[in-house]
């Protein structure tokens, strides 16, 4: 009964009278990416997150905007520069010709992005995170 709760109730939100025509075990997102997956599923979208975090240490106005210009959202950058400080933590920074390079940067692409060739990591990212 544990394995059912933590496998289906627990990962998905639903019981498995739900979600069992939608997955299969093994899932495959672990199959193919292990299971040191980090997915935030939040109503309020990724971007609370990002304003969350940034709130901690940025300037914020009396409403709580953040006004602190090294905030820069919404930047596209086709290169990236990684680092891995060690198998849980990276940082990456990315950078264009015609914008300084950050010294910290957020990024939030898709599965399929990651996997094709619109952003380029130097050092190439490891197989288990493309």
């Amino acid at each position: 009964m544990i394995v059912d709760y933590y496998s289906y109730d627990y990962e998905f939100a639903e019981p498995p009278r739900v979600t069992s025509l939608q997955n299969t075990v093994p899932l495959p997102t672990f199959d193919d990416f292990g299971d040191n997956v980090y997915f935030v599923a939040d109503e309020r979208g990724y971007e609370s997150l990002v304003y969350n975090l940034a709130a901690m240490f940025l300037k914020t106005n009396s409403h709580g905007t953040i006004v602190d210009p090294r905030l820069q959202l919404g930047k596209v950058s086709s290169r990236g520069h990684t680092t891995y400080l060690n198998p849980m933590t990276r940082l990456a920074m990315l950078s264009n010709l015609t914008s300084p390079v950050p010294d910290f940067v957020l990024v939030s692409a898709s599965i399929g992005v990651l996997q094709s060739d619109l952003i380029k990591f130097n050092p190439v990212l490891p197989v288990s995170m493309r």
